[in-house]
């Protein structure tokens, strides 16, 4: 079984109109809700390639019972535990005289007691062979270490980790053993630069990083944005270039590519074709054409 983790997940509310104006009313055009959380993604996806998979994460308050219930219309298996405090909403506007998406990402905080619980049922669900897929930002009250603690933890019954975080949790992985580290790390570009304090200009150089980077995971996958993607073994580097074409929207694009990744193993596909794989449906996300090479 595949079980995703979404520690901070969020209703995400997109809201378009045609120009913000700073200190007036501002009427939206449109407005759509989804169940956010790079986890809850990633489970999403999975299913909808016919890969069984449940969310696992915390949940709590009015946000966290709606998504639920449009998960459970989704016909996505979940089990999440119970929270005091509300899950956040996740605002996101796009206005017609700005570039790009203005973003503000609401807050959620967990206590110890809540944290133990969730830990407790990850060690009581996971069996050998299983995947834990644990993706997101950490909400307040969680440790930076508590990806690395699990990912531990479950590494000695012989299950796959795999992990997508930035900052002090991706860092963190460092101080693993060689035989407790994920199967598999999954940063872009940024988050791969801010590892190691430099900026990722280009593929050759996220794939020099990269390689680096298998010190804190078997395996990276890296993802470039408009660059593609590199794969990153102890066997060798795989590369994914993409035309762009036309690109609708860049939001879960990510979460997309992990998945398309993971389901392919899944299928036993071997890394090349899963890497084909998972750009050519991060392709479909964002509208664009993809064209891959190694």
């Amino acid at each position: 079984m595949i079980y995703t983790l979404t520690l901070n997940p969020a209703v995400d509310y997109f809201g378009e109109l045609p120009a913000l104006q700073s200190g007036s009313v501002n009427r939206l055009s449109s407005v759509r809700l989804y169940p956010g959380g790079k986890g809850i993604n990633v489970s999403l996806v999975l299913s909808s390639l016919g890969i069984p998979n449940i969310a696992l994460g915390f949940i709590g308050g009015v946000f966290g019972e709606w998504i639920i219930a449009e998960l459970d219309k989704l016909e996505q298996k979940h089990d999440f535990c119970r929270i005091a405090d509300d899950t956040r909403l996740n605002i996101k506007l796009h206005a017609g005289d700005m570039p790009g998406m203005t973003e503000i990402n609401g807050l959620t905080s967990v206590r110890e007691s809540e944290l133990e619980t969730l830990a407790a049922k990850i060690h009581s669900l996971i069996n050998p062979r299983d995947t834990l897929i644990m993706s997101g930002s950490m909400p307040g009250g969680v440790p930076a270490e508590f990806y690395s603690e699990v990912c531990k933890n479950i590494k000695k019954i012989t299950a796959r980790v795999i992990i997508d975080t930035s900052g002090k949790s991706l860092s963190a992985l460092k101080d693993l053993s060689r035989d407790e580290r994920p199967f598999l790390i999954k940063p872009n570009a940024d988050e791969l630069g801010e590892l190691f304090g430099t900026k990722i200009a280009d593929k050759e150089t996220a794939a020099r990083y990269g390689r680096q980077a298998l010190c804190f995971a078997e395996n990276a996958l890296v993802s470039l944005g408009e660059d593609g993607a590199v794969l990153i073994t102890e066997s060798g580097v795989l590369f994914a270039n993409k035309k762009v074409s036309h690109v609708k929207s860049a939001v879960a694009a990510g979460d997309t590519l992990l998945a398309g990744f993971v389901a392919a193993l899944e299928k036993g596909q071997n890394n090349e074709r899963a890497l084909k794989s998972a750009v050519e449906l991060a392709a479909k996300s964002v509208g664009c054409d993809w064209l891959t090479n190694n």
